[in-house]
């Protein structure tokens, strides 16, 4: 996974509109100043709506969008974005390659677990998102304190602090927090 926390880092420092400040403030614009779009929807078409958080489709004129389930919480809305971006960046090759529409599957949750390849790629994609949202090195500069010297109400406290701060969900503040803590 380090490789992916240097490709994020590189990608900050290679292009100024993915630095933190504009990740944090407004990564739907970020996501389209690199040249995908970004669309919302209820995810009506599918027969589980609610298992769908979001996808990647290729437009007629070849360049990727993400689609965005609009019913999740904003935090949720986020993540899905930046991991929906890793795919393009990590699985596609994007912007150097293009990407073509056999390229695209759509999962819902639970079927990358059943696929041991797919499941790589989800981890990755969700390492991206991890890094590009809530790099570990700056929630490290943050939290004075090592995690594991922190008891559970603490925890809890913290990790509602940085879901706030990095307009995250709890649960994945929770995620980054337990990586500081091995």
């Amino acid at each position: 996974m380090e490789r992916i926390r240097t490709l994020v880092n590189e990608l900050r420092v290679n292009d100024e509109n993915f630095a933190f400040e504009h990740v944090l403030n407004n990564l739907e614009d970020v996501i389209e100043k690199f040249g995908v779009k970004v669309f919302y929807s209820d995810m009506s078409g599918f027969p589980n709506p609610r298992k769908v958080s979001g996808y990647t489709r290729i437009a007629e004129n070849g360049q990727p969008e993400i689609v965005v389930n609009a019913k999740e919480p904003e935090g949720r809305r986020r993540f899905t974005m930046a991991h929906e971006l890793g795919h393009i960046i990590m699985h596609w090759g994007y912007p150097e390659s293009k990407i073509s529409k056999d390229q695209m599957t759509i999962l819902y949750r639970q079927d990358s677990y059943y696929n041991h390849d797919l499941y790589e790629y989800e981890k990755e994609a969700n390492e991206f998102a991890a890094q590009l949202l809530a790099p570990i090195d700056v929630i490290e500069r943050v939290i004075v304190e090592p995690v594991s010297s922190f008891e559970e109400d603490q925890l809890d406290f913290l990790s509602s602090r940085i879901a706030e701060s990095f307009n995250i969900t709890k649960s994945f503040a929770n995620v980054q927090l337990e990586k500081l803590r091995a």
